[in-house]
């Protein structure tokens, strides 16, 4: 099977082309990465990052050579580093193993904050480590901060799909980070942040290709008339004067809205076609209802430092 690359600097995606209706299984594949395909399924599409280039990269030599799905290498989106575990850009892996009568238990850091994309590397990772002794594989959600530091500090941290891969630990330590790459038509990935159009792109961080506070305040606010009322329980906004943008940057930088979690989005409503248990809240068009509904929320919250 050949595969032809092409980048569409308009829409901030890249193009995935098959001269064939890709298998089964690359097809699961490509969905985990956050692909799309067109009518006939010969062409797949997403939002342009590094990771996607480079997985499509090591997919093309891969269907040039042997074909085998499991050879290709894929790497997590973020260096490990303290700032992404503050940012939650990770996930925390649980690998149980068999050991004749023994289980044990290997727990990692595994800087990746889609769910699918880190169940598809701890799964590669755990078959080369440990083989058949491998049992079963967990991905836990992104609020485990103090579990992931600990991990961060002990080392350890699954840089790569692939053990040996020497080469994605050098570029995850020199801090190369994925291209940050907005779209406003290709809204598919968790690393897409908001588009140009929106006039966030300056507020947008180099480290990490996820909305800093302020741009996703500014975008909510714009949908805003009147202020949110202010809310007694919470104290680091109670007895201010703040209009709805004030609130939401506030919130924002106490590390409590940057995500909307699954329950939360159905709570207000909205609903979520994307597998995955956290989503950015740039991409949604909330409510002035939904937001206060959503603040109130945040308040009966608790969140580990």
């Amino acid at each position: 099977m050949q595969l032809s690359v092409s980048y569409n600097e308009e829409k901030k995606g890249v193009e995935a082309r098959f001269d064939d209706k890709p298998s089964d299984q690359l097809t699961d594949l490509l969905g985990k990465m956050g692909f799309k395909y067109s009518y006939r399924q010969t062409m797949w599409y997403a939002g342009d990052t590094h990771q996607r280039r480079a997985f499509l990269d090591g997919l093309k030599v891969n269907l040039e050579q042997d074909g085998d799905l499991e050879n290709i290498i894929i790497n997590p989106a973020y260096k490990p580093s303290l700032d992404n575990i503050n940012d939650r850009n990770f996930s925390c892996v649980t690998i149980t193993c068999q050991h004749d009568e023994d289980e044990t238990i290997e727990e990692y850091l595994l800087c990746e904050p889609s769910k699918r994309i880190a169940e598809e590397i701890a799964r590669r990772f755990a078959d080369a480590v440990f083989g058949d002794t491998c049992k079963r594989i967990s991905v836990h959600p992104r609020n485990r901060k103090k579990q992931a530091r600990s991990l961060y500090e002990q080392g350890r941290i699954i840089y790569s799909s692939v053990p040996e891969n020497h080469t994605a630990k050098e570029d995850q330590e020199a801090n190369l980070q994925p291209e940050i790459i907005s779209t406003q038509t290709i809204d598919l990935a968790d690393d897409v942040p908001i588009g140009d159009d929106l006039n966030v792109q300056n507020a947008l961080s180099v480290e990490s290709p996820v909305a800093k506070p302020n741009a996703y305040s500014e975008v909510i606010a714009q949908q805003l008339e009147q202020p949110i009322p202010l809310i007694e329980e919470a104290p680091t906004l109670a007895k201010k004067e703040l209009t709805d943008e004030a609130i939401l940057e506030e919130l924002f930088n106490m590390n409590r809205i940057d995500h909307l979690s699954r329950s939360l989005l159905k709570e207000l409503g909205i609903q979520h076609p994307l597998d995955d248990w956290q989503i950015p809240i740039g991409k949604y068009q909330l409510t002035r209802t939904a937001v206060f509904k959503y603040t109130y929320k945040l308040t009966k919250l608790t969140t580990e430092d």
